[in-house]
């Protein structure tokens, strides 16, 4: 991932978003929350628009809130404003549902 994120800039354009679009599905199929995190925040400020809200639905899979954190870090000055919190996908600790009720 590292080599994909210095080699992106220096690409010509019509190769780019290929190589961005295969870095990126590369990154949502690591399991280890650092490791994905790490990924995505080394390619995220070479991301074109069109992969900013699939980068985003990927940095909320991360379990691990730290490393979460990390990654949205590296990614939201590069989100427009349409990619804001009530335009992102819900985090997956806010898609639980709890009843109230203490068992």
């Amino acid at each position: 991932m590292q080599a994909l994120s210095e080699l992106a800039p220096h690409l010509p354009p019509d190769q780019r978003g290929p190589v961005l679009t295969q870095a990126l599905t590369t990154a949502t199929t690591i399991d280890q929350p650092y490791a994905r995190a790490r990924a995505l925040s080394r390619i995220a400020r070479h991301l074109p628009p069109d992969l900013l809200p699939q980068a985003l639905t990927t940095i909320a899979t991360i379990d691990d809130p730290h490393y979460r954190a990390e990654a949205l870090s590296e990614l939201a000055p590069h989100l427009p404003p349409t990619c804001s919190p009530r335009h992102s996908p819900p985090s997956p600790r806010s898609t639980i549902r709890t009843t109230g009720q203490r068992r």
